[in-house]
């Protein structure tokens, strides 16, 4: 031991996590950490969603950017501001990519990485918007 190490006779080492140690392990316990990519890209979540088709799937797998829940409400918001404004096929672009939507069926039509959107061009937008 050290100097200044003190040694406490019947006390054992504490989680920082739980240091009470309150919480009991429970065996066979499925833990899952929220949605996964899987249900997030097919829009299985709760009432707000945003559909993505296979197209935008298909960019976003090619690009290696997955799209957490956060992200979902982000351009599901982005749609209901287009909407409110009368827009119907608009350009939302995040920090991660640009996403081509049709508002009416709140679907993400294409998508494109955020460093290649430099060099593209979007046809038939009539609305744009910005959700960094």
């Amino acid at each position: 031991m050290g100097s200044s190490d003190v040694f406490l006779r019947g006390v054992t080492p504490r989680s920082i996590i739980d240091p009470i140690g309150g919480t009991e392990a429970r065996p066979n316990q499925e833990v899952r950490a929220g949605p996964t990519f899987d249900e997030i890209l097919e829009a299985r979540l709760p009432a707000g969603t945003v559909v993505v088709s296979a197209h935008a799937k298909a960019a976003l797998e090619v690009s290696g950017i997955e799209l957490s829940p956060m992200d979902l409400d982000r351009i599901g918001k982005g749609i209901d501001q287009l909407g409110d404004a009368g827009g119907q096929e608009g350009l939302l672009i995040s920090e991660k990519a640009a996403f081509a939507v049709r508002v009416s069926d709140r679907t993400i039509t294409a998508a494109t990485a955020r460093e290649e959107v430099k060099d593209s061009v979007f046809t038939d937008i009539d609305s744009a918007l910005l959700i960094d």
